[in-house]
């Protein structure tokens, strides 16, 4: 599908230990905007960051499970973000949501 014009951008921030029952939360964020026909979304991997909390989360070579933080976002056309936002914000138990007007200026099926 091509898309180009007004889109909305919709930042997912979590961290890699948010779970949605036993599944990793960004992956579960991808199943439905997947599943419902969003435009498309990207799971970004930071290599460090913080939260409200204050706490620091940052890769270290000793450490065997890591906490880092997660970005999902997601581009689509406002009507879509409008219908799976709410569904998106379920999947998320912690985290910080954003949303910004954007534009499609290109748009191919990968």
């Amino acid at each position: 599908m091509s898309v180009t014009g007004r889109a909305k951008r919709v930042r997912i921030y979590i961290s890699e230990d948010v779970k949605v029952g036993h599944r990793n939360a960004a992956i579960a964020l991808l199943e439905l905007l997947r599943s419902e026909g969003a435009h498309g979304a990207t799971v970004f991997r930071g290599s460090a960051g913080f939260g409200p909390a204050g706490h620091l989360h940052a890769s270290h070579l000793v450490d065997v499970a890591q906490d880092l933080p997660l970005l999902v976002e997601w581009v689509d056309v406002p009507d879509a973000v409008e219908r799976l936002l709410p569904r998106v914000l379920e999947l998320v138990p912690r985290g910080f949501v954003t949303v910004d007007d954007t534009e499609i200026v290109h748009s191919t099926a990968q």
